[in-house]
C-alpha cells in the first residue's frame, strides 16, 4: 500500500491518502484539559472526530472512500469491543453516505492517563447547548427537573460570532445556577451541510456524561427538526438528531466507556412555536441564534432553520431577534450577497413556497404526497406533530399578511391567499389560541 507524504491541516488532524481510496485517520492528543485526563473518552474523541473528517474528505475531493484506518491507544485497543464498534461506523457510512466504507481500528503508542488532583463535581444531566433556541428552551426546562445541571456547548473553532453569542447568555445561566462549559471540536465542514455533526455533539455530550458521572444527556429539539422531512423533491434533510444517530451514538458510548446514556428528548413531539410558548424564559429566546450559517453575528432569515424560527416566534406571541433579510418583504430581484455569490431574493422565497407547499398538502392532500416528503413522518407516527407545524405555517401567514398587513412579498402573499379558499381564518385563530396558552 503505497501511502502518500502525510498532510497536515488547521484542525490539527493528520491524513494518509493512498493509491487505493484508503485513508488513515490520525488525531493526536486533543488540547481539551477534560479529554486529556480520561484515556477511554479521549479514544471515543478520536475515533468520532475521524468518522466526521471522513465526511469533510468525501465533500472536499467529491470521490468514494473504500477503507478508513484509526489509530487510538494500545490501552483502550486491548479492552475494547473492536467487532462492534467497526460495525456500528459501517452501519452510520451506509445510513450517511449511502455506500459501504470498511473501518479498521489499530493501536499506536500506550500512554498514562493524567490524573487530576480535584475530583469533577456530578451532575445529573448534561444538557447539549448549541445556541439555538430549542436547546435554550431545553435548557432551562432541564434546570425545572434536575438539581444539578451542565449545559455543553459544542464549539467548532471556525464559529467565533456564535460563541460570542452564547458568552452573553452565559451570564443568565449563573442566576439560574446552571454551570456552563465548552468543548472545542474541529471547525465546520465547508461547502454543504453536515450531515455527521449531530454524531460528533451527541458523542461529546456522552464523553462529558462519563467524567461528570450523569446518566442524563438532554438533547432539546423540536420534533419537525428531529424527523424533518424533505419539503421540496429535490430537499436534503438532516441527520444532527435523527432516532438512528441516537441510537449508534449510544452504543457507542456504550462500548468505549461502559456507561449507559439515556438521551431526553423531551420536545420530539412539539412544533417550534409550541416550544417557545412552552418556554420557562422566553425572554432570553430572541438573542439566540438558528441560522445555518454563523458568519455574520445574526440570523439571516433565508434558511429553514431561519424559516421555522420565524414561524415559531409569529405564532407564540413573543418578540424575536432581528434578521438581516426578511423573507415576507424581499424582492426577487433584491441581492443577497451574505450567502456568497449572487443569490437572488427570488431563491429563498422559493425555498419558502416549497415549505408552503408542503403544509397545504399536509392537511389536504396527504394520502396523495409523494413518497419521498413522507417517509419520516409514516416510519416514525409523526403525522399529528407535522399536522399542527402546517397548521403554525399558516397561522403565521395569516398574521403577517392578513392581521398585521406588514408582508409585501407578492409571490409568498398570492400563495397564502390561494391556501386560504381551503383553510378557514377560525381554524387558524384556534390555532393561534391553542399555541399561546400552552404551559409546561
Amino acid at each position: 500500500m503505497n501511502i502518500s507524504k502525510p498532510q497536515k491541516n488547521n484542525n490539527r488532524q493528520i491524513k494518509y491518502y493512498t493509491s487505493t481510496n484508503e485513508i488513515l485517520l490520525v488525531t493526536p492528543e486533543d488540547k481539551n484539559r477534560l479529554l486529556r485526563t480520561f484515556l477511554p473518552e479521549s479514544d471515543l474523541y478520536t475515533v468520532i472526530t475521524a468518522f466526521y473528517e471522513l465526511e469533510r474528505f468525501i465533500i472536499q475531493y467529491k470521490k468514494k472512500v473504500r477503507k478508513v484506518i484509526i489509530p487510538i491507544t494500545k490501552d483502550t485497543y486491548s479492552n475494547l469491543d473492536i467487532e462492534g464498534v467497526t460495525n456500528i461506523l459501517t452501519e452510520l457510512s451506509a445510513f450517511i453516505f449511502h455506500y459501504d466504507i470498511e473501518f479498521k481500528l489499530t493501536y499506536y503508542r500506550s500512554y498514562q492517563a493524567k490524573l487530576c488532583n480535584t475530583p469533577f463535581e456530578k451532575y445529573d444531566v448534561i444538557c447539549l447547548f448549541s445556541g439555538g433556541a430549542d436547546s435554550l428552551v431545553g435548557l432551562y426546562d432541564a434546570n425545572e427537573k434536575f438539581k444539578r445541571v451542565l449545559a455543553l456547548y459544542v464549539s467548532h473553532r471556525n464559529t467565533s460570532w456564535l460563541t460570542h453569542f452564547n458568552t452573553k447568555l452565559e451570564t443568565s445561566f449563573h442566576e439560574e445556577k446552571i454551570k456552563f462549559r465548552k468543548i472545542t471540536v474541529p471547525s465546520q465542514i465547508k461547502g454543504a451541510y453536515s450531515q455527521t455533526r449531530g454524531l460528533l455533539y451527541i458523542i461529546s455530550g456522552g464523553i462529558y456524561a462519563s467524567i461528570f458521572n450523569s446518566k442524563n444527556l438532554y438533547l432539546s429539539e423540536c420534533g419537525v427538526t428531529i424527523y424533518q422531512p424533505a419539503f421540496g423533491e429535490l430537499d436534503k434533510t438532516t441527520y444532527t438528531s435523527h432516532p438512528f444517530i441516537q441510537e449508534k451514538s449510544k452504543k457507542l458510548i456504550n462500548i468505549f466507556l461502559g456507561k449507559d446514556i439515556e438521551i431526553i428528548t423531551p420536545f420530539e413531539n412539539n412544533t417550534k412555536s409550541e416550544m417557545f410558548a412552552m418556554s420557562k424564559r422566553n425572554d432570553k429566546l430572541k438573542f439566540t441564534h438558528s441560522c445555518i450559517s454563523t458568519r455574520f453575528g445574526k440570523n439571516l432569515g433565508g434558511c429553514y432553520g431561519c424559516f421555522i424560527r420565524r414561524i415559531g416566534f409569529i405564532v407564540s406571541g413573543l418578540k424575536d431577534g432581528e434578521y438581516k433579510y426578511d423573507i415576507f418583504t424581499i424582492k426577487d430581484e433584491d441581492s443577497l450577497s451574505d450567502y456568497g455569490g449572487h443569490v437572488k431574493g427570488k431563491h429563498k422565497t422559493t425555498d419558502f413556497l416549497e415549505l408552503i407547499k408542503f403544509s397545504l398538502d399536509i392537511l389536504l392532500d396527504y394520502k396523495n404526497m409523494p413518497y419521498s416528503k413522507k417517509k419520516k413522518i409514516e416510519t416514525f407516527g409523526k403525522y399529528d406533530l407535522f399536522r399542527r407545524f402546517a397548521l403554525d405555517t399558516f397561522a403565521s401567514l395569516y398574521l403577517i399578511f392578513e392581521k398585521e398587513k406588514t408582508g409585501t412579498n407578492p409571490s409568498i402573499e398570492k400563495a397564502y391567499f390561494d391556501a386560504r379558499k381551503y383553510i378557514s381564518q377560525q381554524e387558524l385563530e384556534d390555532r393561534i389560541n391553542e399555541v399561546r396558552n400552552l404551559k409546561l
